[in-house]
């Protein structure tokens, strides 16, 4: 795919995790995230067995499916973009920086999440819930320049060699997006721990 002379972002939305995932799932499909609306403007990334899956569904409804073989238990950078420029449309789904999806289109994919309806570690209802462990991530309104791509690669690398600090999802606790853009649990028992331990799953 050919990038924009000017290198610079384009109109849609990305989103950048850094994530340990746990083999050992409490939940037959557990949700890492889900934003958007329930039938429409929505994506999911979750863990069925040994796939990972990212399901996008379109302001019509229409659902882009991407799996892959998920690397239990160690490092990942996630990586999606997606393009809704009427000339420049495309999807990009990388881990740790091997692409596994691209999808070019004449037109772009018509979707407007509503980043405010934004549920991490389960899915819109706070159910079904992943076991994971989180360095940071990132959600844009918008894909990515060059230089964003190298710099979240490159933090990620200095992270997982450097920091052991982490956000512990064990399965059963998640995050809400507040009005004030905040992820935030009111219910101590669903809260997710800050923790030192992001290694112990490798």
């Amino acid at each position: 795919m050919n990038e924009p002379e000017d290198h610079k972002a384009l109109n849609g939305v990305s989103f950048v995790l850094h994530a340990a995932v746990s083999k050992n799932q409490p939940n037959q499909k557990a949700f890492i995230f889900d934003v958007g609306n329930e039938s429409q403007n929505r994506i999911s990334l979750f863990v069925t067995g040994q796939r990972g899956y990212l399901e996008i569904l379109d302001r019509h409804g229409q659902s882009y499916i991407s799996d892959w073989d998920v690397e239990f238990d160690k490092p990942l950078h996630i990586k999606m973009e997606i393009s809704n420029e009427p000339d420049i449309g495309f999807f990009l789904l990388t881990i740790n920086n091997e692409e596994i999806d691209l999808r070019l289109r004449s037109q772009g994919i018509e979707i407007e999440p509503d980043l405010y309806s934004f549920v991490m570690g389960g899915d819109l209802s706070g159910n079904n819930c992943a076991k994971f462990k989180m360095i940071s991530h990132q959600f844009i309104g918008q894909t990515l320049e060059v230089t964003d791509r190298i710099e979240y690669y490159h933090y990620f690398l200095k992270c997982v060699s450097k920091s052991e600090k982490c956000i512990e999802y064990d399965g059963t606790k998640y995050l809400r997006r507040r009005s004030d853009g905040h992820l935030a649990q009111e219910n101590g028992d669903k809260r997710p721990v800050v923790s030192d331990s992001f290694s112990s799953y490798f």
